[in-house]
Formats: C-alpha cells, sequence, structure tokens
C-alpha cells in the first residue's frame, strides 16, 4: 500500500511569499500611479494648449477678454465648454487675466503654462467652482458655474468674483468692509444683482449687467442697503451695465462703453465726491434726496455730460433707477417698488396735478391694494405684466388691486397686460381692477386688461377716459359683463375714446339702470360677431 503524500507551504514559506508580494507592491504601486499622473498630466497639457491656442485667435480679432465668463465663451465657441475643463490629473486649470491664457497648476505651482503667463500666483489666476465659500480666500479669484446654489442671502467676499452663469437670478454680494490696496473684478448678467461696498479703498472693477450697488446691504430696506457706499477717489469703475449706484464718498467711473441709469448721491463733502464720465460711457441721472444738495450736484461731475440730466428736485430712492420724469421714469422692478408708486415723493410737489412717471421693467405679481391718494402717477407697463394675486397668512387675506382717491390722477400705458392668477380668487378679491373714487382721474391709453369681474369701478366724483387697450373678464353678473361700471346714485363719469371690448357694448351698458351709453361724443361702438351667438367684440372709433 502506497502513502499518499499531500505537500503544503509550510508557515515560513507563506510569510516569505507574503514580503516578496508586499516589497514588490511599494515598488511598483507608486510607480504605476506616477505613469497614470503623468498620462493624465500630459492630457491635460493638450488641453491648455488647445484653450490657449482659442484665446489667442480670439483676441486677434476681438481684443483680451476682461472677464472669465468672456474667456470662456471665446473657448465654448471652439468646443471646449465649461464641464470639459476639468483636469484628468491631480492639478487645477485657471485662467490667468492679465496675460489671457490658461495654466495647469499642482500644488501651488504652475506646472505648464504660456510664456507669456508671468504673474505670480494670486488674484490674477481665475479657478471654476460652485462653492461660495471660496469667496473668503483672497489668493484666488472665483467664476461660479450655473450649478451654484444662491439661498437669498447676503454673500461677502474678500477676492474678484464672477456671477455672469447665473443670468437673471438674484444675487447679494458684499465686498468685505476694509478691503484696500488691490483689484477687484465683479460680473454679473442679472438686474437683480446687488454688490454692496461698505466701506472700501480698493480699486473696484464692475462688468456685465448690475443691479444696484451701495454699501452694506439690507433687502429689507427700500434701497435694499442700509447705507450707501463708501469708497476711495478711484476706486468704483463701471465697465457694463448699473441701474442705480448709491454714493456717500469716493468717485465712480462711468469707463468708456458704460451705462448707469441713476447715481444717487447721498453727501457731499468737497474734494471727497466725484463722478466721471469717460467717453462714450454714460450716466443717465444724477439725483439727491436732500434738497440742499440739488445744486451742488452739477459741480461734482466732470467728463461727458451730454446725456446727463441733473434732477432738479428731491427724488426718492424708493425705485431701481431713473429720476421720475418723463425722459427718465423711476424703473419698477418688484411689488415692493409697484406699491412704492403710493407713497408721496415730495412733500410740497407731489400732488394730483403734478405727475411723476413710472415704467416697469420686470413682470410683478401685486398681493396687494395699491391706494393712491392726492398724486399725479404716470405708468408705462412696458410690454410687461402686472398679475394680480392673492395671499393668505394666518388671518391675513389679501389680493391685488390699484385704487384712486382724494384727486389722484392715475395714465396706463406700454401696451402690457394687467390679469389674475389662481391665487387672486380668495374672499378679499373684489375682482376688479381699478376702484377710483372722490374727484381722482384715471386714463387708460394702451394695454391688456383681463378682470375677474370688473376692469374700472368708478364712484364719487370721479373720471375714467378710455383712449385704448383691450379689455374682458372671466365671470358674468346677472347675465351679463360688467367691465366697466359705475356706482349706483354716484356722479362718476366713463367716457370711451377707443378700445376693444369682448362680450360688452361700451355704448350700451347693462351694467347701469337704465343702460348707460360710455362712449364719447364722436365715436360709435362697432360690433363684430365670434364663432358663436354669444360672442362679440365691440371696438370704439371716430365716428366717420
Amino acid at each position: 500500500m502506497k502513502r499518499k503524500n499531500n505537500k503544503a507551504f509550510t508557515i515560513t514559506e507563506l510569510v516569505i511569499v507574503i514580503a516578496v508580494v508586499a516589497i514588490l507592491a511599494a515598488v511598483l504601486i507608486p510607480t504605476f500611479s506616477n505613469v497614470i499622473e503623468k498620462a493624465n498630466q500630459s492630457n491635460d497639457t493638450v488641453l491648455v494648449k488647445n484653450l490657449n491656442t482659442a484665446l489667442s485667435s480670439y483676441e486677434a480679432l476681438s481684443g483680451k477678454p476682461s472677464t472669465m465668463h468672456e474667456a470662456l465663451t471665446a473657448v465654448a465657441e471652439e468646443g471646449f465648454l465649461v464641464e470639459k475643463l476639468t483636469p484628468r490629473s491631480s492639478g487645477e486649470i485657471l485662467w490667468e487675466q492679465t496675460s489671457n491664457r490658461f495654466v495647469l497648476v499642482k500644488d501651488n505651482a504652475i506646472v505648464f503654462g504660456d510664456a507669456s503667463t508671468t504673474a505670480p500666483l494670486g488674484k490674477t489666476y481665475w479657478a471654476i467652482t460652485d462653492d461660495l465659500t471660496k469667496l473668503s480666500d483672497a489668493t484666488r479669484s472665483y467664476y461660479f458655474t450655473a450649478d451654484t446654489v444662491l439661498s437669498g442671502t447676503t454673500v461677502e467676499t474678500s477676492t474678484s468674483a464672477d456671477f455672469s452663469a447665473l443670468k437673471d437670478q438674484t444675487i447679494y454680494l458684499q465686498v468685505k468692509e476694509g478691503i484696500a490696496d488691490t483689484t477687484l473684478t465683479i460680473a454679473m448678467d442679472s438686474k437683480l444683482g446687488v454688490v454692496g461696498i461698505p466701506s472700501s479703498t480698493a480699486t473696484i472693477n464692475l462688468y456685465g449687467t448690475i443691479g444696484s450697488v451701495g454699501g452694506a446691504i439690507n433687502s429689507t430696506n427700500a434701497t435694499g442697503f442700509s447705507a450707501a457706499a463708501v469708497v476711495g477717489m478711484n476706486s468704483l469703475h463701471v465697465f457694463g451695465n448699473v441701474t442705480k449706484v448709491y454714493l456717500k464718498s469716493g468717485k465712480v467711473v462711468a469707463e468708456t462703453g458704460s451705462e448707469i441709469n441713476t447715481v444717487n448721491v447721498m453727501m457731499i463733502t468737497d474734494g471727497q465726491i466725484g463722478i466721471q464720465i469717460e467717453p462714450n460711457g454714460k450716466v443717465l441721472n444724477v439725483g439727491t434726496a436732500n434738497s440742499t444738495l440739488i445744486n451742488k450736484l452739477d459741480g461734482i461731475i466732470t467728463g461727458d455730460k451730454s446725456n446727463t440730466i441733473v434732477s432738479e428736485s428731491t427724488i426718492s430712492y424708493n425705485f431701481a433707477g431713473g429720476i421720475g420724469t418723463e425722459e427718465s421714469p423711476y424703473l419698477i422692478t418688484n411689488e415692493t417698488q409697484l406699491k412704492n408708486i403710493a407713497t408721496r415723493i415730495d412733500t410740497f410737489n407731489d400732488m394730483g396735478e403734478n405727475i411723476y412717471y413710472f415704467k416697469l421693467v420686470n413682470d410683478i405679481r401685486l398681493t396687494k391694494v395699491i391706494k393712491l391718494s392726492n398724486v399725479g402717477r404716470h405708468l408705462d407697463l412696458n410690454g410687461h405684466t402686472i398679475t394680480y394675486s392673492g395671499t393668505v397668512s394666518g388671518t391675513n387675506i389679501s389680493a391685488g388691486e390699484i385704487d384712486l382717491t382724494a384727486g389722484a390722477k392715475l395714465i396706463i400705458d406700454g401696451d402690457g397686460y394687467i390679469d389674475f392668477d389662481d391665487d387672486y380668487l380668495n374672499e378679499e378679491s373684489s375682482g376688479q381692477m381699478f376702484y377710483i373714487n372722490g374727484v381722482s382721474s384715471l386714463q387708460i391709453k394702451s394695454g391688456h386688461f383681463y378682470a375677474g369681474l370688473t376692469c374700472v369701478l368708478a364712484d364719487g366724483n370721479s373720471v375714467c377716459e378710455i383712449y385704448g387697450g383691450h379689455f374682458s373678464a372671466s365671470a358674468t353678473y346677472s347675465g351679463g359683463y360688467w367691465l366697466l361700471n359705475l356706482q349706483d346714485d354716484s356722479s362718476a363719469q366713463i367716457k370711451v375714446y377707443g378700445g376693444t371690448f369682448v362680450n360688452y357694448d361700451p355704448s350700451s351698458s347693462a351694467t347701469e339702470n337704465p343702460i348707460a351709453n360710455f362712449v364719447a361724443d364722436g365715436y360709435v361702438s362697432v360690433r363684430e360677431d365670434g364663432n358663436t351667438m354669444d360672442e362679440f367684440t365691440c371696438t370704439v372709433q371716430p365716428n366717420a
């Protein structure tokens, strides 16, 4: 009988094998990692070369980009999108603003770059990120991608920042107080963008489209700021478009090709404040809310003032721009500013016979009643929409409406829209767009008006004159439409000189008893039947 011979590794042999494998791994793995890293770095080097070739071509045709957004737009035209600029290696790809070239950086050293890039690593180098906490890092500048999440609160920056990818979003960016002896570039593409400069002697360059610039940001304040900007005498340079600047001290410079709608001056100290307008730069309006400064405004402006209107009376800070004149109306971007048209602008001059001008620059949702009393207002809808809506907060219920009383005068034009949404239909909504009372007057020159029930309800001794527009309603009452309505037993008047009315004849208004003719003398209502027996429109026009 043969004995079976079972051979196996001894423990000593196994230990020796494991030790050999460990030694080989310790030697080979770093080598393999280095090979992979070098291969990835080689790919990144090729990418940087191609990016710089694209920038060089762009620069030859259009000049150097002023912002990283412009540089990224240039390379995107060659197929290099932002999401493709993530390096494969462990380094980072940065854009150097001065030389207009990309570089590959690793361990805070330039691994590869163009020979023209000689600036030491610092604020002229821009990185791509979606992390707002990077704004506290003053060793880099940052371009924020469209994926950046904005919380609606103010973020503070110690460095340059480009938010251009966050188009038309609300951005509250505040420069860290006390920053000096440096240059900051801030770029946005939003009329809702807000830049706060509490106190800084740094050179601050603004690019793109920005809504307002002031001091410490306070979004609950009517101006959006707790105070005006405090800058140095050569520190705030506008290269793009800014709607409004609140200036307490220092100089704001409208550079060539730029436009500032309004500079609001808060105080004037000789030699410590100024507005400089470079050739082909524009400052459209300069004003103040302080009556003692009005006669001093022109003296602080230097350069080309041919496009500048210097306000001859105090102006309101409650709007996005403008000075309230026909040439430069107050600009309205949100509901708060729309409601501010009811606020008296000047104690002595803001009466019903004196008209202040306003223009919408955004669509707006109105959830409260605006009550105009003894003021004159001209509202240009500017092609935008006011949507009457409603809110419910605990036991407080409200809905949008515009009321006129006590000598108020309102003129509507601009071929925009006033309508309502589902939230408007609560127990506080009257169903009427305009309620006019007392000796107030309403003129409608153009626009589209879609009411819950009534476009205009006239009461007291008020007068409504309609010269154009398109009028309709959602609901009927007593079997008919009540687009225009006189309050019973009032002395109010409605006079129609033009406009189109859906399922309603202003020459034979069944809202009154007896039936009333609202069409003005010399004008007629021309009826056109619709697709069914119950559908028709009436257009008022001169009687031929």
